[in-house]
């Protein structure tokens, strides 16, 4: 898939992200001592040492796309997830906007998602549908279906989650992974968040189409941002 990605209307220098690649290679990739995979890979490697190497990708888009290019250029495969906004902190970033009671994917999120995929990598969904639900008002179980079957009816394979770290789960004291318990926690839980009473359910991820996967010998959780790979790609301003 040949695509044009943009971030916001800034274009991303795609030559000088595949050929400027040496910090992050040197410094990050060349320097772990076992084999990579991504997450979804994890059942395949359970019984020989390895790395489970994932992107919360919080805040650039574009960073994420320019560091999945040096890792396939390199043979390597690793895991994406995405994050949507949570109507709280912003009303759109780069994976949509959110719009009374359901968010819009931006279909720049599905273009450079499908090309990241044909690389060889997992896309999943980097959940924050706590605080998602008390903007909205709608039930925790019911986001989770419609931003999955958007997604997938797009032809991304997903079957990964991993919860967001949000400032608001310390804030009003939650944790996203919490929707994934079922048998952990007491059924009925409420939070307050923003002055609205959200319900945090218990849901099993296999009704869902996700799968918990075995704890491998690493897992590496890298951020794609500005910041920390300045020397792939040029950036403009991040919303």
């Amino acid at each position: 898939m040949q695509i044009k990605p943009q971030f916001y209307g800034t274009p991303l220098d795609l030559r000088r992200a595949i050929h400027d690649d040496i910090n992050y290679l040197c410094d990050l990739l060349a320097a772990l001592p076992l084999p990579i995979c991504p997450l979804r890979d994890g059942n395949a490697w359970k019984t020989l040492s390895h790395i489970e190497l994932r992107h919360d990708v919080d805040h650039c888009l574009q960073s994420a796309l320019a560091m999945a290019i040096v890792e396939q250029r390199h043979g390597i495969a690793s895991s994406y997830y995405f994050l949507p906004p949570d109507g709280i902190t912003k009303q759109r970033n780069y994976f949509g906007s959110v719009e009374k009671d359901r968010i819009r994917i931006s279909s720049r999120l599905i273009e450079t998602a499908l090309a990241m995929q044909e690389m060889g990598h997992e896309v999943g969904l980097h959940n924050d549908l706590v605080p998602l639900a008390a903007s909205t008002g709608a039930p925790v179980a019911d986001l989770l279906a419609s931003l999955l079957h958007e997604l997938r009816r797009h032809g991304l394979r997903i079957t990964g989650t991993a919860s967001h770290g949000s400032p608001l789960c310390r804030k009003y004291g939650f944790l996203n992974y919490d929707i994934f318990r079922p048998q952990e926690k007491e059924p009925g839980k409420t939070v307050l968040i923003d002055g609205k009473i959200v319900s945090v359910p218990s849901l099993d991820m296999r009704d869902f189409g996700l799968t918990m996967r075995p704890t491998s010998d690493l897992l590496i959780s890298i951020f794609p941002i500005p910041k920390i790979i300045s020397s792939l790609i040029s950036l403009g301003k991040n919303p």
